[in-house]
């Protein structure tokens, strides 16, 4: 079994370069899905892998949005795209 430490480590690898990759490749569907989501203003979102926070800039104003990942490194870059 994989110990939660590897797990961490690579994804603090990961949060290095992972905006610059994934964002490329999956930018326009990022923004469609949320479209589709037909959040109102006043909204709370629960994001589960929220990750280093792509998706944060395609919700609309006034909502609330919430978000939890496993690994910390990439909870830090979300929370630096949210401020």
């Amino acid at each position: 079994m994989v110990s939660s430490h590897y797990i961490q480590a690579r994804y603090r690898f990961w949060s290095t370069i992972y905006d610059s990759i994934i964002d490329k490749i999956f930018h326009f569907d990022r923004s469609k899905v949320i479209r589709n989501l037909d959040i109102k203003k006043g909204d709370k979102i629960l994001e589960v892998g929220v990750g280093t926070g792509l998706n944060l800039r395609h919700y609309p104003p006034g909502c609330t949005v919430y978000g939890i990942d496993f690994s910390n490194s990439m909870l830090q870059k979300a929370r630096k795209k949210k401020s």
